[in-house]
């Protein structure tokens, strides 16, 4: 009985720790005129759910990521250009694209973290802008 306790403290650390270490952030902003929040972690993986339906959570998956460019990265504290593939809720099927910059900046004991660029639907190739932030005091 002693060890199955000790075990299961193990294993109850073990998983706070976890998710200690699975922060997420979430972000709120738009795409075209529609409202959204994504919700990423570290790995700029996870969701994003339009506002007017947020129990409909298309997940987000990342494709690509590269260094800003010294032309996209003038005047910014940090910068990764990066693509997230969407999968749609109902079917799990890649039906759109975002295509970006995560730009990181200080301010005045302020972090900011945008997240911007061009989302495409994958099904009609149709294009909007949209645009993501986060941020929290350090």
């Amino acid at each position: 009985m002693k060890k199955l306790i000790i075990s299961l403290l193990i294993l109850l650390a073990s998983a706070m720790s976890a998710s200690i270490h699975a922060k997420t952030n979430v972000y709120e902003g738009t795409i075209g005129n529609y409202k959204i929040h994504m919700v990423l972690d570290k790995n700029f993986e996870g969701y994003y759910y339009y506002d007017h339906r947020p129990d409909s959570h298309f997940k987000l998956v990342k494709t690509r990521e590269a260094e800003c460019s010294e032309d996209d990265y003038f005047g910014m504290d940090e910068c990764h250009s990066i693509t997230l593939q969407e999968y749609a809720p109902s079917n799990n099927k890649n039906t759109g694209e975002f295509v970006g910059l995560f730009i990181y900046n200080r301010l005045d004991g302020v972090w900011m973290i945008t997240f911007e660029g061009t989302w495409r639907n994958k099904s009609n190739g149709k294009t909007l802008t949209f645009e993501v932030y986060h941020s929290y005091e350090y």
